[in-house]
């Protein structure tokens, strides 16, 4: 019966850690501009190869939406705006413990992880109109 409560404390201990984490980079993203301020690490990936990653441009997306920019966002990574809502219900489903019927139905990694693979592909094509997925821009 101990270890239950160990547990179940630990585990708000976690979710309360987590969720002001989570907190705290929304309001250095909010306060800083990726564009401008130095701190934010750069892409490896992009770095090693000069394709962007699917994550390129997640920072500067996150910052205009907390600014309440959505089309300069989706400018940056439409991905992220397009899976906000979802991240938004996953979160929710995360810390309050209950699986909602829309994370059921949302719950598909084998889907998502086509959908970002076509993207990290897709947006590194040399064409026209797939440059506007690219973040460079």
């Amino acid at each position: 019966m101990a270890s239950i409560e160990i547990y179940h404390n630990n585990k708000r201990f976690i979710n309360a850690l987590t969720l002001l984490t989570f907190l705290a980079a929304c309001i250095i993203i909010f306060l800083f501009d990726p564009v401008t301020a130095a701190f934010y690490p750069p892409c490896v990936f992009k770095k090693l190869t000069g394709f962007n990653c699917p994550g390129c441009g997640s920072s500067r997306a996150i910052h205009q939406l907390t600014h309440g920019n959505i089309l300069q966002a989706m400018d940056y990574n439409m991905l992220v705006v397009i899976f906000l809502p979802v991240i938004i219900i996953g979160l929710f489903s995360f810390f309050t413990g209950r699986a909602t019927q829309a994370w059921q139905a949302l719950n598909k990694p084998k889907f998502f992880l086509v959908v970002i693979t076509v993207f990290w592909l897709v947006r590194n094509l040399p064409l026209e109109p797939f440059r506007i997925l690219n973040a460079d821009h």
